[in-house]
Formats: C-alpha cells, structure tokens, sequence
C-alpha cells in the first residue's frame, strides 16, 4: 500500500522563484514497464493560481476516477495486488471536514498528447504559462490567455461539468472511504456519474470507483489517460495568500492479455494515486515611489521686522546709488 498526504507522505515540492521556469524530467517505473503510471505535478503562479498537471507515463492505459484539490489539504493513497482477484484501492481528495475548491472555480484542459510527454516547464509571471512538449509542436496552457500571448498552439480550458475533450463532466463526490486509506473520509470530483444541483453534487458518491479487485472490468465511471497523455487543472480565486495540495487516483488498465495476472485485456492490474503540496505564491515586491524634490519656497520676512526693516534700507540705498551712477554717466 503506498499512501500520500499533504504534510504526511506526500512529495513536498520546492517552491519556485517567480519568472523562473521550472523542468520537470520523465521519471520510468522501473518495476512495471508495461503498467500504467500517474504522475502529479503541481505548479502555483504569482498570483497563486495552481496547475495540476496529471500524466501517465507509464505502458497502458490509465482510468483517473478521483481527482481534487483545496487549501486545507489533499491526500491520496493506493493499494496493489498479486495475483489475479485481490483488492485494489486508489484515491485522492481533501480529507473531511476539509472541502474542495470551489466546483465553479476550477477548469480543466481536454486530453492532451504532446510532442514529449518527459518535458514540462512553467513560468510562474502572473497567472502563470505551463509549457508541455518542446520546441514548436510544445502545447500551451493558461489560466488567462493574455498571459499566453504569443504563445504556439494555446490550449483551451472548459469548467468541470463539459463534457468537452475525451473527458466526461465531473461532480462532487462528497463522502469516499478507500481501504487504502484507514478510516478517512474524503471529498473528490468524480467523472462520468450522475449529478444535481447549480454544485454539480453527485447523486451517489458510491459510484465513484475506489476499489475494485484484480482483472476486473474497467471502471465506468473517470476518464482515461493513454500512455503519454496528459490533463491540466487550473484552480483560480484567491489563493495567493494560501498553500495548496491537489491529489488524485485511478486505476491501470492492462494493455493486452499478456500481463501477469493473465487478465483480459483492459481489465484492472493495478491502482495508483498521487498527491502533493505548494506553499503560498511569492508575494510581489513592491518598487517604491520617490517623489521628485521640490524647490524651497522663498521666505518673505515681515516689513515691521528688524530684518524687513533693514531689508528696506538695503534696497533703498541700492536704488539711491544706482540712479547717482546714472547721473554721473549722463553728458
């Protein structure tokens, strides 16, 4: 069983420097070439935007049924089998009484197959720039498009309820327990399951797949991700002056009916889950203004003063020897 909390077993990220660009590198699972493997990623911009990056990068198919994020803290946890009908588990969400994001806060990019799955790069300027892929084939997400001006190949962001880009409308699955995960209680956006209400609430939280068993048929609810592939949720509001954990969990499809557990093909091999967490935006420096100097005022003194009194005399006896000198020059 591998589990990841926010604070206790998640990937604790550094923070990046603002304007700086971030690369994140293609991380193989070694163990299991051939099974499907979810990557998270989360970025935050200046403004305190976050971005969850999710990718597979592993060999089969992936079946995200859980996903959240929320400045109280996100968890995730998986559990993995042996042989084929043991119990799998995978989740990832905010931990009761914690809550997620606000629904109609958060977008979604649609699926995405960029050019080079292992290359990933972020700009933290403003709402912030993610970069997937290289060169000119790179694809281009934004919170808000005027910070991707000029950018190649722009990606469009939906709200969670479209169904828009392979990907079906999610809902709030508001109680979730996993074996994986003890006896937490966690709130996730689910895909693909009935909902009601402007929330986009599920009609059963049930139906959000949590576990399943070795080589069972896939689950009927999430959305795949390919090998390569890969999914952007952009969290906006105000969050530059808040941390910000996401997570989220799924299950592996087998590739063909050569895999170990002698499944069908598309059936469950394996679950997997991730989850992380970023502290507060950097906080704008401000440049301070300096007021240009401005000229002294001239001092005039009182002419019932000493010292108008004698300013007085002075300009009289100035006048007095001016004009003599004039008298003097005449013919």
């Amino acid at each position: 069983m591998t589990c990841g909390a926010a604070g206790a077993g998640s990937r604790l990220r550094t923070p990046l420097r603002p304007a700086a660009v971030a690369l994140v590198a293609l991380v193989a699972a070694a163990a299991h070439p051939a099974a499907a493997q979810l990557d998270q990623t989360q970025f935050r911009a200046a403004d305190g935007t976050a971005y969850q990056v999710l990718r597979n990068l592993g060999g089969a198919a992936l079946r995200v049924t859980t996903v959240g994020g929320s400045i109280a803290g996100a968890a995730s946890c998986a559990s993995a089998g042996t042989t084929s009908g043991d119990p799998l588990a995978a989740l990832g969400g905010a931990a009761l009484p914690a809550t997620l994001h606000p629904f109609d806060l958060v977008r979604r990019s649609h699926r995405l197959t960029p050019n080079l799955i292992a290359a990933l790069a972020f700009d933290t300027g403003a709402g912030g720039r993610l970069t997937l892929g290289s060169g000119g084939g790179a694809l281009t997400v934004c919170a808000s498009p005027i910070d991707c001006a000029g950018a190649v190949n722009l990606q469009p962001l939906v709200g969670l309820s479209s169904n828009a880009g392979g990907v079906a409308g999610a809902c709030t699955a508001d109680v979730l327990q996993a074996p994986c995960d003890g006896t937490n209680q966690r709130q996730a956006f689910a895909f693909g399951i009935a909902a009601s209400g402007l929330q986009f609430v599920c009609d059963d939280a049930g139906d959000a797949t949590v576990a399943t068993v070795v080589c069972a048929p896939p689950p009927s609810d999430g959305f795949d991700l390919t090998p390569g592939e890969a999914i952007v949720f952009v969290y906006g509001g105000d969050l530059q002056a808040s941390s910000f954990a996401a997570a989220a969990g799924g299950f592996s499809l087998a590739a063909s009916a050569q895999n170990p557990f002698g499944c069908a093909a598309g059936a469950v091999v394996g679950a997997s889950a991730d989850s992380d967490s970023q502290p507060t935006a950097p906080t704008p420096t401000s440049t301070p203004v300096i007021e240009p100097t401005r000229p002294a005022i001239p001092l005039i003194v009182s002419p019932l003063s000493p010292a108008g009194a004698l300013l007085i005399v002075a300009l009289g006896f100035a006048l007095w020897a001016a004009l003599r000198t004039r008298s003097a020059t005449r013919p």
